[in-house]
C-alpha cells in the first residue's frame, strides 16, 4: 500500500461534487484497496461511505477537516485534517464537532489550542498544505516556525503528520521534508480530491465560483486535475526521487486508521481480551454515564468537606 487517497469530499461538503456510492465505484476502478473520506466540519458521510466502500470491497478511512487558532501566526484561522483512528477516536472528533458548531447555523466555533487537549486520543490529525505550515516556510521565518514546531508537539504529540501537495512548490515540499525527519513525524500526500472523474471538473467549478458557470464544451486546462482523483501510477511519476516518501506516508497512515462505524451496539458486552472491555455495547455506555455523575458527585462532595 504505497499511496492512498485519504482527502476525498462528497457531495456532504460545499465543494463535494460526486456521493459516496460515486467515489467508493471510482477508487475500485483505480485499483484502490483503501479509500478515505474528509469532509468540512461534518461526519453525515461516514455511514454511506461505510456501505458503499463495503458494497466495492474497499477498506474505508474516516475523517474531517476543522478550522483552528493559528499556533504561531495568531489572528489567523488555518484548516487541519484529522482522521479517525479508534472508538475512542470517533468519540473524540464527535466532542470537537460539538464545540465547532455549537453557535449554531453557518457560524463556526473556531477550534483554539486549549480545545483540543486530552480531545486528541485515538485521532491523526494531519497539517495539510494549505494550513500553517506552509506559510511558515514560505514566510522564512525561524523563530516562528520553531515556535509552532514545539507547540505542535505539544498539543498533537508526535501522531500528527505533515501534508503536502502539487499545489506546494518543489523549495517547500524539500523543505517539509527535512523538518519531518528533523522532529521525527511523517509526511504524505494529502491531495484534496473533490470530483471523482475529469469529466466532474465543470462542476466544481461551477460550486467554486457560481456566477461563472461553465459550459458544455468547457475543458480544464493542462495538469488541471490535480483536484480529481487519480490512479496511483500517475501520481507516482510526480513524486519522484526524495518526494517518494510522501506517498509512502499516506500508506502508513491508512493502516493506523481502523475504525469503522458500527450498525448494531450490542446489549451484553463481548469478550475483549485486548481492551478488557467493549465499547460497542450499551452497557459500556451505562457505565462510562454513572462512572461521569458519581465522579461529579464525589466532587462536589469534596469541595462542601473543604468548606466546613
Amino acid at each position: 500500500m504505497a499511496f492512498v487517497p485519504l482527502f476525498c469530499l462528497s457531495h456532504y461538503s460545499s465543494l463535494g461534487v460526486a456521493s459516496p456510492t460515486d467515489l467508493a465505484r471510482r477508487g475500485r476502478n483505480l485499483g484502490y484497496n483503501t479509500l478515505g473520506i474528509c469532509d468540512d466540519g461534518t461526519v453525515a458521510g461516514f455511514q454511506p461511505f461505510d456501505d458503499a466502500c463495503r458494497s466495492q470491497g474497499i477498506r474505508p478511512v474516516f475523517g474531517c477537516r476543522l478550522l483552528m487558532r493559528g499556533l504561531a501566526l495568531t489572528g489567523l484561522n488555518f484548516p487541519i485534517d484529522i482522521l479517525v483512528e479508534s472508538e475512542q477516536g470517533y468519540r473524540n472528533l464527535i466532542r470537537l464537532l460539538n464545540q465547532y458548531h455549537d453557535l449554531g447555523g453557518s457560524e463556526k466555533h473556531i477550534l483554539e489550542e486549549d480545545d483540543l487537549k486530552e480531545k486528541i486520543s485515538g485521532l491523526v490529525c494531519i497539517v495539510p498544505p494549505d494550513g500553517e505550515l506552509v506559510s511558515l516556510v514560505r514566510s522564512k521565518d525561524r523563530d516562528k516556525t520553531e515556535n509552532w514546531l514545539e507547540k505542535v508537539i505539544t498539543v498533537f504529540g508526535t501522531q500528527c503528520a505533515f501534508g503536502v501537495s502539487l499545489d506546494v512548490d518543489l523549495a517547500s515540499r524539500d523543505m517539509i521534508r527535512k523538518l519531518c525527519r528533523f522532529v521525527g513525524i511523517r509526511g504524505l500526500v494529502s491531495q484534496r480530491s473533490f470530483y471523482p472523474e475529469p469529466g466532474d471538473a465543470s462542476a466544481f467549478v461551477y460550486l467554486k465560483n457560481r456566477r461563472k458557470a461553465p459550459t458544455r464544451t468547457y475543458r480544464p486546462a493542462s495538469g488541471g486535475d490535480a483536484s480529481c482523483l487519480r490512479p496511483e501510477d500517475e501520481l507516482a511519476r510526480q513524486w519522484t526521487g526524495k518526494q517518494d516518501d510522501f506517498m509512502h506516508g499516506a500508506g502508513e497512515v491508512a493502516r493506523q486508521c481502523s475504525w469503522r462505524p458500527n450498525l448494531i451496539r450490542r446489549i451484553f458486552p463481548s469478550v475483549d481480551l485486548e481492551r478488557g472491555y467493549d465499547p460497542n455495547s450499551y452497557l459500556f455506555d451505562l457505565v462510562i454515564t454513572g462512572a461521569t455523575q458519581n465522579l461529579r458527585k464525589s466532587s462536589h462532595r469534596t469541595c462542601l468537606d473543604g468548606c466546613y
